[in-house]
């Protein structure tokens, strides 16, 4: 996330907003950045792969 994205996202913010909201939104963001870029990339699993990850949380 470059500075003019952070700037962004806090100009989208209420006037009125806690530091957590702040750090959580920009977590989700870089999160969502990254998970694009892997995609792009190609790096992507299969649904039998992410069943087979998931299988303990989804029992």
């Amino acid at each position: 996330m470059d500075k003019q994205a952070l700037v962004s996202t806090l100009e989208s913010m209420p006037d009125q907003v806690s530091a957590e909201d702040v750090i959580e939104k920009v977590l989700f963001l870089q999160s969502l950045e990254r998970g694009l870029a892997e995609a792009d990339r190609g790096e992507l699993l299969s649904e039998n792969d992410l069943k087979s990850r998931l299988g303990k949380w989804l029992s």
